[in-house]
Parts: structure tokens; sequence; C-alpha cells
């Protein structure tokens, strides 16, 4: 993946014996409207082999999982999915702590 701007907030996944591997992204500022997003392989004798998701586009969004598939030779096909938006997570509810009696 290369990234015009920083961008910290995806995660990759590895599978055992599977030849396909996802990015899912998390939320940006711009949705990736100024970055490119994408897989590469560089194999033997610098042959390259690489494939885009996405460039200067926003379609980024926060959940969007992206497959690349991965079969000899290097063929990667991205393949969009929105996640489930994620469940929020309960307040956690304040406990009464003891007062301690002041130190002499």
């Amino acid at each position: 993946m290369t990234c015009a701007q920083t961008v910290r907030n995806f995660e990759v996944r590895f599978y055992e014996n599977q030849g396909s591997f996802d990015i899912i992204y998390g939320a940006t500022a711009d949705n990736g409207a100024f970055e490119e997003s994408g897989a590469q392989l560089t194999g033997p004798g610098g042959l390259c082999a690489a494939t885009t998701f996405s460039c200067h586009e926003p379609v980024l969004t926060n959940g969007l999982k992206v497959t690349y598939s991965c079969g000899p030779p290097f063929t990667p096909t991205p393949t969009a999915t929105p996640r489930a938006t994620p469940t929020a997570r309960p307040t956690p509810i304040p406990r009464p702590r003891p007062t301690l009696p002041p130190r002499p």
C-alpha cells in the first residue's frame, strides 16, 4: 500500500494456507481522496506485479474490507466488502471509592 499521506488507520489480515489477504480501513479525514491503495509483489529477478484498488478517490470508508487474491502468477483481485458497523461498547459504571481517613 502506498500513500500520499500517512495513513495509520488500517489493518492487514494474513491467513495460513490461503492465497489471499485482507486490508480493512478505518476512519480517515478524506476517505482516501488523496491516497493510493493497492498491493505490490516484487518477485525473482525484480519482476513486479501490482494492482491498485483506488487512486485519489474517496472510497476508503471506515470498515471497508478489500480482499486481495494471489494465485500463480501473482494476480491480485480486490473485492470491496463493507464490514458490519461495530457495536458500541457499554459505558462503564463508576464504582464508589471509600474515603480514606486523613494521614496523621
